[in-house]
């Protein structure tokens, strides 16, 4: 798909309502057939264009990932990348406060680790 601009069909605003009389005595205005028409058509082609990308995406990951480096890596890289000063100080704030709470939680873990280890042992 590298290269390819795919064209997406244009979202038209029907001209004024006439009705369109389905069997079963169902009605729709026809312009709102019309927009509901023309939406299915280029959600379809959104749809086509995001499949065709994604396939591109996931065969850059794999150029990555042969090339040693850390797709998941690259992914945070992106993200970061998009987000303001304000956002990424936020950000950082928040992963200090994960990094002591994750502290704490680890030396908890050790001490449930080491009670664990030593059960066994009590228990032969």
């Amino acid at each position: 798909m590298t290269g390819t601009n795919l064209q997406l069909p244009p979202l038209t605003m029907p001209e004024p309502s006439r009705v369109h009389v389905r069997e079963g005595g169902n009605s729709m205005p026809t312009e709102t057939r019309d927009l509901l028409r023309s939406a299915y058509r280029r959600i379809r082609a959104v749809d086509a264009q995001i499949k065709a990308l994604n396939g591109e995406k996931s065969t850059t990951y794999d150029a990555l990932r042969a090339a040693g480096l850390d797709p998941a890596l690259v992914k945070k890289m992106l993200a970061r990348s998009t987000l303001s000063p304000d956002q990424l100080k936020a950000r950082d704030e928040r992963e200090e406060t994960l990094r002591l709470y994750l502290a704490v939680v680890e030396d908890l873990v050790a001490e449930e680790q080491a009670a664990a280890a030593a059960e066994p042992d009590a228990a032969d």
